[in-house]
């Protein structure tokens, strides 16, 4: 079974925020493991750019 585009994005900010294992998640989403590693190897990157935009720096 695969992991849909909200699925994924979901999974993957519990992941970063909560600091929940993928196999958790996996059985919380109702993937496999291998399914639910894969959608947070994807998704994670892609948050981050998300977030890295809107950070706001210190000017000096």
């Amino acid at each position: 079974m695969g992991v849909g585009p909200g699925t994924g994005a979901c999974a993957t900010l519990m992941y970063l925020r909560d600091d929940l294992c993928w196999e958790l998640l996996a059985e919380v989403f109702g993937v496999s493991r291998p399914a639910a590693s894969r959608a947070i190897a994807a998704y994670a990157p892609l948050i981050a750019q998300v977030v890295e935009a809107h950070v706001p720096t210190v000017r000096i």
